[in-house]
């Protein structure tokens, strides 16, 4: 029949009422899936995949459910715009068609419906959603949205060139809208143009928000840009690697609200310029806020948790930091909590002298796997403070103080060059389920560690009299397993100990 009769367009229904899978692939002269003016009912329809039809311009499925999931591969992205409304997972692998997702395929209302998006390889792309064209265009009720998507849970960035941020937000605009309400989880890798994932914070928080994993962005500067202050109470995973630009990152939480970070991995790799100013500005505005705040500060900042009684970290379980060159503390503050900190692994971070204040110890029941390395200035694995110059002159100069790993099972510590002692002079360590102790490459350390052939208990003590004593045999590399516990020197009783633990 013609396309158009009488100057009206006509069509012609073809019902699939049974179909649920539809793929295409290698079909790369394929134009159109029926006839120009057919429409295609499937009802049933779930998923759509079409691999390698560059050519496909006409694609004119309807159904009647929200639940599809629309995967296109070297497929050009017009073509499949009218089923973008009814799907909720979608995935897109070198599409080159579209500059953003948004503006040139359909309104903005009609994306509510999308629960993930997966982008790789998007040639052209320049940025997922161009907000400040769809807040000028687009209005509902006379009124720019107040949220977009916003059912969206899962978002995964890959590989994409010319993207400079993942939605291009205009000032002035956006300050009553929601972005994002209920983004779960976020992954960008290898995207060597981005800047910011939001150019300025008055998107609000993420109160959702779970798993930030970023790697390889050369060029980003921070999630957020302006002050980089993020909120996400429910952030469980943070991790940050290769963002060799990233200058700083603020995830921040009140003191007294449940915290729920578990796992954090920052890597700092080839650091250019450093831009202290505005870490400055970010701490004294974070401290002026409230004195019951406490942060995570990741990039050029000299402290990485400013905490006002431990919360923040009390559910953390794993940590690793990776050349972060102007960290001089990882833990600033006083903490009140136990933590669920099991592993911790610190390598190339230069400026470290210490990683555990000694009056956090107590505070580190669970701790398991103990991985420190090629830290060039650290001179202590536990910091020294003035509890212990307070209890000898008011008890005596023999008293020591016992400190406890009771679930420590690994120790590795490897190239530490100016290391000269796990616990500080005085301290008596005890560590009651180590499996194994590996020290390599320490040649100044003065610690002793002995075994208790009996309970395979192993102790460590720091004597005054060893920092004198330039052939002292703990300078030796040591690798000890707790199937072979002779390889340590017997354990011996000291005298007395005062209970640290």
């Amino acid at each position: 029949m013609p396309y158009e009769q009488n100057g009206v367009e006509h069509h012609s229904s073809l019902l699939l009422p049974s179909l649920q899978d539809l793929e295409l692939d290698w079909l790369r002269n394929l134009t159109s899936f029926v006839p120009q003016n057919y429409i295609v009912k499937a009802p049933s329809l779930k998923s759509v995949k079409a691999n390698v039809c560059s050519k496909v311009i006409n694609f004119p499925i309807q159904q009647a459910n929200n639940q599809l999931e629309l995967t296109l591969k070297e497929t050009g992205l017009s073509a499949f715009k009218e089923l973008l409304c009814n799907t909720k997972d979608l995935v897109l692998h070198n599409i080159g068609d579209h500059k953003n997702l948004v503006p040139d395929l359909v309104d903005l209302e009609h994306l509510d419906g999308l629960t993930s998006i997966s982008i790789n390889k998007w040639s052209s792309g320049e940025c997922l959603v161009d907000a400040s064209q769809i807040m000028m265009n687009f209005k509902c009720n006379g009124q720019p949205p107040k949220c977009f998507l916003q059912n969206l849970k899962i978002l995964r960035v890959v590989d994409c060139e010319k993207i400079s941020e993942i939605f291009r937000i205009d000032d002035g605009i956006e300050s009553n809208a929601r972005y994002l309400p209920n983004l779960k989880f976020v992954e960008i890798r290898e995207c060597p143009s981005l800047e910011y994932f939001f150019p300025h914070t008055s998107i609000g928080g993420f109160s959702h928000l779970e798993e930030i994993k970023l790697v390889g962005l050369r060029t980003l500067k921070s999630i957020v840009g302006e002050n980089n202050f993020l909120e996400a109470p429910t952030l469980k995973i943070l991790y940050i690697r290769g963002c060799s630009a990233f200058t700083n990152f603020t995830f921040h939480k009140e003191f007294k609200k449940c915290v729920f970070l578990k796992e954090l991995f920052f890597s700092m790799e080839d650091t250019g310029s450093e831009d202290v100013n505005l870490c400055d500005m970010v701490n004294t505005q974070l401290r002026q806020k409230s004195p019951d705040f406490e942060y995570v500060t990741l990039g050029n900042f000299e402290q990485l948790f400013q905490l006002q009684g431990g919360n923040i970290i009390s559910s953390l379980e794993k940590m690793e930091l990776f050349n972060v060159i102007r960290l001089q503390d990882i833990w600033k503050g006083p903490i009140h909590v136990a933590t669920n900190l099991r592993e911790l692994r610190v390598r190339h971070c230069n400026n470290l002298t210490d990683i555990f204040p000694v009056m956090f110890i107590p505070h580190l029941p669970q701790l398991s796997i103990l991985n420190i390395a090629s830290c060039e200035n650290l001179k202590q694995i536990i910091g020294n403070d003035d509890i212990l110059a307070s209890s000898s002159s008011s008890q005596g100069p023999q008293l020591e103080m016992k400190m406890v790993f009771p679930q420590l099972k690994k120790i590795e510590l490897e190239n530490l060059s100016k290391l000269e002692s796990f616990n500080p002079v005085g301290y008596h360590l005890e560590i009651p389920c180590l499996h194994s102790l590996d020290i390599k490459k320490c040649s100044k350390m003065i610690t002793s560690f002995s075994a208790d052939y009996l309970t395979l208990t192993v102790h460590a003590k720091t004597d005054q009299a060893s920092q004198l004593n330039d052939i002292s045999p703990s300078r030796e590399d040591i690798i000890w397993e707790r199937r072979r516990p002779t390889l340590l020197p017997q354990y011996k009783e000291a005298k007395e100990i005062s209970p640290f633990q």
